[in-house]
């Protein structure tokens, strides 16, 4: 800016009269000073943690047999990973995931590997400290082993609650805990948690998902500052619906009034997601990882306390805030209306075909 202030202050000073080209003058650099303190001052907010290369790093993905995992596990491959390993619940799936990323390879050098094991047991934590004894540290972790459920709130199973978050939260806590020592003494390292747009907002029918999801991303937080001195970078990706077997899943029991507050959202590929995931959390650093413009809107707009990871971000989410909020009641008002006219009607708990 001050490269550029310099020949207009000259230009002005020959073109204006004195009184009017001292005044130009002194606000020329007035806002130079200015732009250049935000700038400072927004680079010293920003957070950014060790870079990561991806070549022959050791990836973990769990959740790898299939949907944003098993495209992670195939994109990080391609970016020249050289050990990625998968962990799966159904070993009949975990193998034929592990045949399709090593047919998937670029190069035969690369080592693929599973690990046969449920997320939510405890147990998993010994089982992947064991497979990094034997394969090395690993470098990223990609925590996308999740499940999910959809149905209004009295419906929902009281057994459900708790099956969701012993996968999609304590699946998260285990998988960290099985890797975290070693990020530690190597001084790097990513981990990467597959949330939802709906760990982001409440929405109806998504009172079992929702929660599960929240509580990934106060993890998520909570990781991020005390594993910043190990310059370890902690990211939650909150995509959006996304073509998967598990949104296969959630549009068996979806109600009526979810289904018409989802319309218009958009359905986004595996790949999709796994390409953000491995360009804004992997090769760079963003902590939030949204995909498509109304994920972008709305993690600007639910960003609370997250670090910010540049200068650009910091102005960006400044400027932006107060009107997505705004924005966001309009979006709210539309939601209740949509579930006051469902609640007078027959249809609140039909799933749509």
């Amino acid at each position: 800016f001050f490269g550029m202030s310099g020949p207009m202050i000259s230009t002005v000073q020959n073109i204006l009269p004195p009184q009017l080209s001292t005044f130009v003058t002194t606000a020329t650099v007035g806002a130079a000073v200015g732009v250049t303190a935000v700038m400072g001052l927004s680079h010293y907010l920003s957070y950014r943690p060790s870079k990561v290369s991806l070549r022959n790093a050791h990836v973990l993905v769990t959740g790898g047999s299939s949907g944003i995992g098993l495209a992670v596990a195939t994109l990080c491959l391609h970016q020249g990973a050289g050990h990625v390993t998968i962990l799966g619940s159904s070993p009949s799936k975990l193998e034929g995931a592990v045949a399709t990323l090593k047919a998937a390879r670029p190069n035969e050098s690369q080592r693929v590997s599973g690990i046969a094991h449920d997320v939510s047991k405890p147990t998993v934590v010994e089982a992947l400290k064991a497979h990094t004894k034997v394969h090395g540290a690993v470098d990223v972790l990609v925590a996308s082993a999740g499940v999910t459920n959809v149905q209004m709130f009295e419906d929902i199973p009281l057994e459900t609650f708790d099956r969701l978050m012993r996968v999609n939260y304590l699946g998260c806590v285990y998988s960290v805990r099985g890797v975290m020592e070693e990020m530690k003494r190597n001084k790097r390292g990513r981990i990467i948690f597959v949330s939802s747009m709906a760990g982001q907002a409440g929405m109806v029918g998504y009172g079992s998902y929702s929660p599960s999801k929240f509580a990934v991303r106060g993890l998520a937080e909570a990781l991020c500052m005390e594993l910043c001195p190990y310059g370890i970078g902690v990211s939650v990706c909150n995509p959006p619906n996304v073509d998967t077997p598990m949104y296969e899943e959630e549009m068996k029991t979806k109600p009526l009034p979810t289904k018409l507050c989802d319309e218009g959202s958009g359905l986004f590929s595996a790949e999709d997601i796994a390409h953000d995931i491995v360009n804004k959390g992997i090769k760079k650093y963003s902590f939030f990882i949204q995909s498509g413009f109304d994920g972008v809107m709305l993690g600007i707009g639910s960003i609370g306390m997250a670090p910010a990871s540049s200068a650009m971000q910091v102005i960006t989410e400044t400027l932006a805030l107060g009107v997505l909020r705004f924005v966001g009641l309009f979006y709210l008002k539309s939601f209740y209306n949509i579930c006051r006219k469902c609640a007078a009607g027959p249809n609140e708990r039909t799933p749509l075909q």
